[in-house]
């Protein structure tokens, strides 16, 4: 590409608390780099929704679904590209300080507009407002600006030179030098103007926040998503580079690409000339003749190749050893009867074209004879691979697989070597084995109580070979597993296939989750079934599921039992291939999405030792015999008769499955014996189990509290807070004065008289959680400075103190939690609330959890989720239903943010902040017709309700298992939880007060005078903040603090003489 070099210096800054700047002072002229800063291509993608758009440009950071809908790849006449729409856009990095200001820069896009509207936006950055300061890019019918958006007299249209219902490539540049603004429409300049002043595109919102690049939409004044410009479009390409290309470079790029979008054929042979210049060796597309010739002497000539969809230098295509051409013209009886040379397997049916010989007569698994058309070539009701790989003959109707025969699929890891592993090894009949989602990293062997098993941390997979046709649609199926889940979820998948999305039972997902309707078996809607209660965690657990599509019943099993059945008054119809036709993989620990992609949730948590997979309905006695062969490994017998299960035995060096005496011993002195402390499920080896302050024994044999929990009458005091203050552990309020006795402490009465209540007059953060003081690495407790007793404790793995984008937080990838003290009465239902937090979220998902109590699952109002999401709904808070709230756009990834949440009983109504700003608001009483009611404890009926307890980064699922998803990806570096709802006021002081310490110092300009000897830096200040300026002349060695106590984004340094070298940076003080 053609360049101009500009006199002016351009500086490379970085983000962060510390900005860093280096100047060479020289009288040579400055180096100018021409760059690709975005490069997306969707021309080779495949079809179907697609959430993040890999940005392979120069600048960090791909573009990330920001809607309540992910953008499609579709296909458009010749050519592919992603389908936007009024629910569909990405959000990108942050624009770099090389493309704001006056900067020159170039955007080129292909774009296929179906229909004509004024503004439509293709790609954005600045923020609209003001003269000169946003950059929309736009395919729009509108004279001043349907073309780019500058705001105000510098926007300028397409002079009509715009064309809908086809692909067309698109250009904008901007030459700062000149002040120039053009347009190209394929290759072709479309108009131009000179502005009368300046570009000054901004770099930062209203409030000083970086800006994001964004594709189909604008950004608002606040940075946020603007709804002006919105339509329905389809993009192929869109690159950016941060010079203004010339004419002829553009028309180079329309000429290099057009092929790609638009079919042309110059020669008239039927063959495009896109096609034809993929074999350059022997086609051309200015001579006709090629068309009849047969390069690969497969039978058919390059236009029938084509026509064919085949590789005219390849005589067979699919690879089924068969040529193209005897597949083309493949008779039977004298009539055509063709099979797909592009498809190894036209019938779809396991065995490819090449051994289907059609003859009648079964040879061996090389030569069936079977017809390559027909799935069941002999009607018997079993598809010809299925016949073959059970050993039976698929032209003879007599001859077909017995029950009883062996699995399709054995996976088993009892044998398998600890460590990773990144691929299991299916010895079962059907070919092909289990690959790990990153083989780089996979799944590890690992030993639970005794047993080797494949563990599963809620991200990974394996996906096998394609389902094969005879277990899809209504086909009978078996499954058994082995599994140890220490917490149960939801749903949590342990093998599926077919896929998500419906209709009813197009699904097929055998899972071991606590949801009543579909925690045992998802197939989507009505044929869902639960494991009816009969399903255990942290123990080994022999599951298996069973359909028998004869009798029409369903059957899950436990430990070798009957655990839940159902009859289905409809046939199953289970998916084999997803929305783009290609066969649906058997997967391990997920499901299939309906374009065939693994789900991004629901994916199981857990330890798997085997799996086998059978073709058939197993009844209750194989089953149960099954369990029997195999559970003295997996420790469910008591060996000892003790009263202790082997399995649980083993957990604890002190207990002997095989020694019987140990039952009536107290290994922890804390008045339980061993067999007491497994039939209660308080630990053998903890005195205090949850952490209240008191001994187990006490709790169960004098006080009658709860062990497993630490705050019994959910007061707001522990049990051992209880007995200390002598207020009653089994009464949340001692001196019945309508206030619970942890409210009166927190708020500084006294609990055990009734005429001393509780004042409201002070603001008392109940939850404070703060990094700032913490080392860094991991952290299993994150101490709680608020008033509440009780810390928070991690879940599994650990998350770790980092320092983010220059603050010291703690980051979390999706799968970290911690759960802390449990949630009192009195913010549980309709009480008043405040969370606010300190997060960074580098790309945002749709929920994504900061702080939760309550539980999910309903009804309206239930829940009290605080989230860090793009959804619309419940992007903000999940209350669950109607009461949801969203950020209503105004939410950024990749910097800092300030997010509050306030909930007034008194008004009903909810409101987020970002910012210091309200940013959305829902009446509740208006959603629901109540206020909310936010569950205190789990769905069990009482008295076995357990209180449910406040959790940071994930949801409670309604037993009361932390929810497995939507738990937040992101770094956080303080909560705040208040019993009151903070006033706007309040929440703006709290977000003024502390700005500064969360804020990016990014380097917005460097310049120097040569005559004055004078440098001067500027970047983006913070009010209230204090900055510091250090300098070094040799990068390695001590900076030396040459300006402190700043206040605002300027500083003028006299360096030495020209040609020496000095490092600068700016610190946050």
């Amino acid at each position: 590409m053609k360049t101009k070099s500009p006199d002016s210096v351009r500086v490379q800054s970085c983000r962060g608390l510390v900005a860093l700047a280096a100047l060479c002072f020289a009288a040579a002229s400055s180096t100018v780099w021409a760059a690709t800063v975005i490069d997306l291509d969707a021309t080779q993608l495949p079809e179907g929704p697609l959430n993040t758009w890999v940005n392979k440009g120069t600048l960090p950071g791909d573009f990330t679904s920001a809607g309540t809908t992910a953008p499609t790849v579709v296909k458009a006449k010749a050519g592919k590209g992603i389908q936007f729409s009024s629910t569909a856009h990405y959000v990108g990095p942050e624009v770099p300080t090389s493309l704001t200001g006056n900067a020159s820069r170039t955007i080129e896009a292909w774009v296929f507009n179906p229909t004509a509207q004024g503004e439509e936006t293709v790609f954005a950055w600045g923020r609209r407002g003001a003269d000169g300061i946003n950059c929309s890019f736009g395919h729009g019918t509108d004279l001043s600006f349907g073309a780019v958006g500058h705001w105000g007299t510098a926007d300028i249209g397409w002079e009509g030179n715009i064309t809908f219902g086809e692909w067309t490539y698109i250009v904008y540049t901007y030459d700062g030098d000149y002040q120039t603004t053009t347009v190209y429409k394929d290759g072709v300049v479309a108009n131009s103007e000179v502005l009368s002043s300046p570009l000054d595109t901004a770099a930062v919102s209203d409030s000083g926040a970086p800006l994001h690049f964004r594709v189909a939409r604008q950004n608002t004044a606040a940075g946020g998503v603007s709804g002006t410009g919105v339509g329905d479009i389809i993009i192929g390409k869109i690159r950016v580079h941060d010079v203004a290309l010339d004419a002829e470079t553009i028309l180079a790029h329309y000429n290099a690409e057009v092929d790609l979008f638009i079919e042309r054929d110059t020669d008239g042979d039927g063959m495009p000339d896109w096609w034809e210049s993929l074999y350059p060796a022997f086609l051309n597309i200015n001579d006709k003749s090629d068309a009849a010739l047969d390069q690969d002497n497969d039978g058919l000539t390059n236009l029938r190749e084509y026509q064919n969809k085949t590789m005219p230098d390849n005589p067979d295509t699919d690879g089924d050893g068969v040529k193209d051409g005897a597949e083309v013209d493949r008779t039977v009886g004298g009539s055509p009867a063709p099979t797909d040379p592009t498809k190894p397997d036209t019938d779809a049916d396991g065995l490819s074209d090449g051994v289907e010989t059609g003859t009648g007569v079964f040879q061996n698994a090389q030569d069936t004879g079977s017809d390559p058309l027909k799935t069941d070539t002999d009607d018997d009701t079993f598809g010809d691979w299925q016949e073959v790989l059970h050993g039976t003959n698929p032209c003879n109707a007599s001859s077909t697989p017995q029950d009883g025969r062996a699995p399709i699929v054995v996976l088993d890891a009892t044998k398998l070597p600890a460590g990773p592993l990144p691929t299991w090894d299916n010895t079962g009949l059907l070919p092909g084995d289990f690959l790990a989602r990153d083989t780089g990293a996979a799944p590890q062997v690992t030993t639970i109580l005794g047993v080797n098993g494949v563990q599963f941390d809620g991200n990974e997979y394996y996906t096998g070979p394609a389902a094969p046709s005879w277990v899809t649609g209504n086909g009978p199926h078996t499954v058994e597993a082995w599994v140890y889940n220490p917490s149960i979820a939801d749903e949590e998948t342990v093998f599926a296939w077919g896929r998500r999305g419906g209709g009813d039972g197009s699904n097929c997902s055998f899972n071991h989750g606590a949801n009543a309707a579909y925690g045992a078996v998802g197939h989507w809607g009505g044929p869902d079934l639960g494991w009816d209660g009969n399903i255990v965690a942290g123990q080994w657990t022999h599951i298996a599921y069973s359909w028998n599509p004869s009798t029409m019943y369903q059957t899950v099993y436990k430990d070798g039992q009957p655990a839940a059945s159902e009859y289905l008054a409809n046939p199953l119809a289970i998916w084999a291939v997803a929305t783009d036709g290609k066969p649906l993989p058997f997967r391990v620990a997920s499901q299939n999405d309906d374009n065939g992609s693994a789900t991004a949730g629901l994916r199981g948590s857990m330890t798997i030792a085997k799996i086998t997979v059978y073709d058939y309905a197993l009844d209750d006695a194989a089953i149960l015999q099954h369990y029997t062969s195999d559970a003295g490994t997996f420790g469910i017998l008591d060996e000892d008769n003790d009263g202790m299960p082997t399995w649980y035995e083993r957990q604890f060096d002190f207990l002997n499955p095989n020694d019987k005496s140990d039952a009536a011993k107290d290994q922890d002195s804390d008045g339980l014996t061993n067999l007491e402390e497994f039939q209660i499920g308080t630990r053998p080896d903890n005195p205090d189990t949850d952490d209240d302050g008191v001994l187990d024994g006490t709790e169960v044999k004098t006080l009658g509290t709860r062990p497993l929990v630490a705050d019994t009458d959910q007061d707001g005091l522990n049990d051992g807070q209880e007995v200390t203050a002598t207020t009653d552990p089994l009464n949340a309020d001692s001196d019945f004065d309508t206030f619970a006795d942890g409210l009166e402490v927190v708020r500084g009465s006294d609990p055990k008289s009734a005429g001393s209540v509780p004042s409201f007059e002070q603001t008392v953060a109940i939850i404070d959680v703060d990094a700032a003081n913490l080392p860094i690495g991991p952290l299993e407790f994150w101490p709680n400075n608020g008033a509440l007793h009780g810390r928070f404790k991690a879940g599994t793995p650990t998350p770790e103190v980092q320092i983010v984008g220059g603050v010291k937080a703690v980051t979390f990838d999706g799968t970290m939690y911690y759960s802390g003290p449990v949630a009192p009465t009195w913010m549980v239902g309709d009480s008043a609330r405040t969370v606010e937090a300190w997060v960074y979220n580098p790309q945002i998902a749709t929920e994504e959890t900061v702080f939760a109590w309550g539980r999910r699952g309903g009804p309206d109002g239930s829940n009290c989720s605080f989230n860090h999401g793009t959804d619309a709904v419940f992007g903000a808070v999940g209350h669950w239903g109607v009461a949801d709230v969203g950020w209503n756009g105004k939410i950024s990834a990749g910097q800092w943010n300030h997010i509050a949440y306030t909930y007034n009983p008194a008004t009903y109504e909810a409101i987020v902040y970002s910012a210091g700003q309200p940013a959305n608001t829902n009446d509740i009483f208006s959603a629901i017709g109540a206020g909310l009611n936010t569950h205190g404890v789990n769905d069990a009926p009482e008295p076995d309700a357990v209180p449910l307890t406040f959790l940071i980064a994930a949801q409670h699922d309604a037993n009361g298992a932390v929810t497995e998803t939507l738990r937040g990806s992101l770094s956080i570096a303080r909560i705040r939880v208040y019993d009151q709802a903070l006033s706007a006021d309040a929440i703006a002081q709290i977000y003024n007060a502390e700005v500064g310490k969360y804020s990016a110092i990014t380097i917005q300009s460097i310049t120097y005078n040569a005559a004055t000897d004078a440098l001067t830096i500027t970047w983006n200040a913070v009010p209230g903040a204090k900055y510091e300026v250090v300098a070094t002349s040799v990068l390695g060695t001590a900076w030396t603090p040459i300006a402190t106590d700043l206040t605002t984004g300027t500083y003028t340094d006299h360096p030495a003489t020209a040609g020496s070298q000095r490092f600068y940076r700016i610190r946050l003080k």
